[in-house]
């Protein structure tokens, strides 16, 4: 076997083993939303932080590196393949499950706005002796939280 076959051999399997573990721990996230437990999901970020990076730093030097594309073995290429499409499947679940999470989550915020300001009525002008009047339910208004699903 060639010294660039080895080297490229070498770079394919680092890389198909990061995908892997990155799509291990999004299949833990995706989960962790289904049990409806999403703070849970914080236990991953660090780890998945440093394996994305160190994903788009393999990926970096195997687009530059011309050489490596064309000397790995089939059998590597066909594995990173296959790790590639379920990583992106793993991921399109999680991106779905958010989706449906903060969908949830902006229709509850938004019915409770809708609550409080029916149950409140809004002043429309002044009435005798400059004393506010009120003729309904006050508008909405916003409503500023400091978590995010």
């Amino acid at each position: 076997m060639s010294r660039a076959r080895e080297e490229a051999d070498l770079r394919y399997d680092e890389l198909t083993v990061v995908t892997e573990r990155l799509t291990r721990i999004v299949h833990a996230e995706a989960k962790i939303l289904k049990a409806r437990r999403p703070r849970e999901m914080e236990a991953y970020s660090e780890e998945k932080a440093a394996l994305s990076a160190n994903y788009a730093r393999l990926s970096t030097l195997m687009k530059r590196d011309r050489e490596i594309l064309k000397a790995v073995s089939p059998e590597r290429r066909a594995k990173l393949k296959a790790a590639t499409a379920e990583f992106r499947t793993a991921l399109e679940d999680l991106e779905a499950r958010l989706a449906r999470a903060r969908h949830l989550s902006e229709g509850l915020i938004r019915a409770i706005a809708e609550d409080l300001s029916a149950s409140q009525t809004q002043p429309v002008g002044y009435g005798v002796k400059a004393a506010p009047t009120s003729t309904g339910p006050a508008r909405p208004q916003a409503i500023a939280l400091n978590r995010v699903v």
